[in-house]
């Protein structure tokens, strides 16, 4: 659902004019699939794929075996107290205080990656640890 409101191509393709919003929401697809039950779940998915046949956008013979994935894979989001993140937020004030012409007395990009070297051998010694 986010990904829609985001994505233009997906709302172009959907017969849609682009709006920066989602069309419903994201509760309301779990209330929905509550309301019509597993049956009518089933019933909707088939006249899915009849409509898909009739309309030649598949035919019948693709769809006799269906392989569905359900993998899920975690997004790789930093976290904001990642060390990186620390430090991307670090050089960018000091980049800004150059730029606005504030002298600082210690910009603390030594002592960052003193830091960062530290961190790393503490989250391998708790990794070695839980193994």
């Amino acid at each position: 659902m986010i990904r829609w409101s985001e994505n233009v191509i997906w709302q172009y393709f959907s017969s849609q004019t682009y709006t920066p919003k989602l069309p419903c929401d994201t509760t309301q697809i779990g209330r929905l699939r509550t309301a019509i039950s597993e049956s009518g779940v089933r019933a909707l998915l088939k006249a899915t794929i009849d409509v898909t046949v009739q309309v030649n956008v598949a035919k019948s013979a693709e769809l006799e075996r269906v392989i569905v994935a359900t993998t899920v894979q975690e997004k790789a989001i930093a976290h904001p107290v990642d060390s990186r993140l620390l430090e991307i937020a670090r050089s960018k004030i000091v980049q800004a205080a150059k730029r606005s012409g504030i002298i600082l007395k210690q910009s603390y990009t030594r002592k960052a990656r003193n830091y960062t070297a530290k961190l790393m051998v503490i989250a391998c010694q708790a990794i070695s640890s839980h193994a």
